[in-house]
């Protein structure tokens, strides 16, 4: 699957209320606890999530998920092709990407508030703890959808920003993982 989003900063209760006003429900409530991994060879504090390899182990409610990305941002919204996998062991997860060279270098926790937009296409209201709020908008694309469809869910996600009432310039192109080290988290 390929994953198209982008993340805003905006006042939470303010998109709250224009969602329920729009009469969006909220289908879904977590906590994500995110743990990321790089090579051991590598600098953590010069990672760059575009380039570099990095792993990241979700808890979210009892689950552990496994997330590789390869990512590609374009005027501020991100197309991931995601490799992803689910485990009931997060203790052997951490032993095998110390085994393969990887290390711990980032924490992240994140609380959201998941609307359903219409059906693929979700809006996220999260609390990121040492960042933030933002809005995020997010679609699923076929692995090999084509560029024009690419852009067309590009297209869509800030236009439903828009009618959120948050301006594109809110948009944050940098991923979490950057803006978080730039404040000086870490493991």
């Amino acid at each position: 699957m390929l994953e198209v989003e982008l993340k805003a900063w905006a006042d939470l209760a303010s998109a709250r209320k224009r969602l329920e006003a729009l009469g969006k429900k909220p289908s879904k409530h977590s906590v994500k606890e995110d743990l990321y991994f790089c090579e051991t060879t590598r600098d953590p504090r010069a990672i760059d999530p575009l380039e570099d390899r990095v792993v990241r182990l979700r808890i979210d409610d009892k689950k552990a998920v496994v997330t590789a990305k390869r990512k590609q941002i374009d005027r501020g919204i991100e197309a991931s092709q995601e490799i992803e996998f689910g485990t009931d062991s997060p203790v052997a997860v951490k032993e095998l990407l110390d085994y393969l060279g990887y290390r711990p270098f980032l924490k992240k926790r994140k609380e959201s508030h998941v609307f359903e937009w219409h059906r693929g296409l979700n809006v996220e209201l999260n609390e990121i703890e040492g960042l933030g709020d933002f809005v995020e908008v997010e679609t699923l694309l076929p692995e090999g959808s084509s560029p024009e469809a690419l852009e067309e869910a590009r297209q869509e996600l800030r236009k439903v920003l828009r009618e959120l009432g948050i301006g594109e310039d809110r948009i944050e192109a940098r991923p979490y993982m950057v803006l978080l080290r730039e404040r000086g988290a870490s493991t």
